[in-house]
């Protein structure tokens, strides 16, 4: 976060700038409990309260969890729709992991980020706050931001978002960098 308070220094000459930090932070129960189940967890954000999402953007997904089986190997994706969601799309894309040999199934979003995500080796998603909580909550799991599925929301996301946030990216057009997949110690 050192960064931004010196480019806010440069940009703005203010040296009245106070870096605060995430209200995630010191919450990790990683050290009392390092028995991880071997998931990964899948926030979905958009679209809402829709059916069925298109083809590519299925693809988009299965793309993503066959790198992260590739590079971490995994058990399962906990796909982990918006408290808000009405629609059964995270059905439709579960059905369509499942058919394409990716285990998955839809969970709840009763608990905030921070109780749960100690449970899980990664988080891999569209851009959204949850990306941000994984990455402050717990450091002893990796953190996935997709470019091209958060242009929903965001021109730049890797901007909003960025990896000052402790989120590694996989491009909009699928490049990545292995390391991504790495625990954060």
């Amino acid at each position: 976060f050192a960064s931004e308070v010196v480019a806010h220094f440069e940009l703005f000459k203010n040296t009245n700038i106070e870096l605060v930090n995430h209200t995630g932070r010191g919450l990790c129960r990683c050290k009392n409990n390092r028995k991880k189940f071997k998931n990964i967890l899948s926030p979905l954000s958009a679209p809402n309260n829709v059916d069925v999402i298109p083809q590519h953007e299925l693809d988009q997904y299965l793309y993503a969890f066959k790198l992260a089986k590739k590079e971490v190997g995994f058990d399962e994706i906990h796909l982990r729709p918006h408290p808000r969601e009405k629609g059964q799309w995270p059905y439709f894309l579960s059905k369509f992991l499942n058919e394409n040999n990716i285990n998955s199934k839809v969970t709840d979003s009763t608990d905030p980020i921070y109780k749960i995500i100690c449970d899980y080796i990664g988080v891999i998603g569209e851009a959204t706050c949850v990306l941000r909580d994984a990455a402050n909550s717990c450091l002893n799991c990796f953190v996935i931001g997709l470019e091209k599925l958060s242009h929903h929301r965001y021109e730049n996301p890797k901007f909003l978002f960025g990896e000052s946030q402790n989120i590694g990216w996989i491009n909009e057009n699928g490049d990545y960098d292995p390391i991504i997949f790495k625990e954060r110690k």
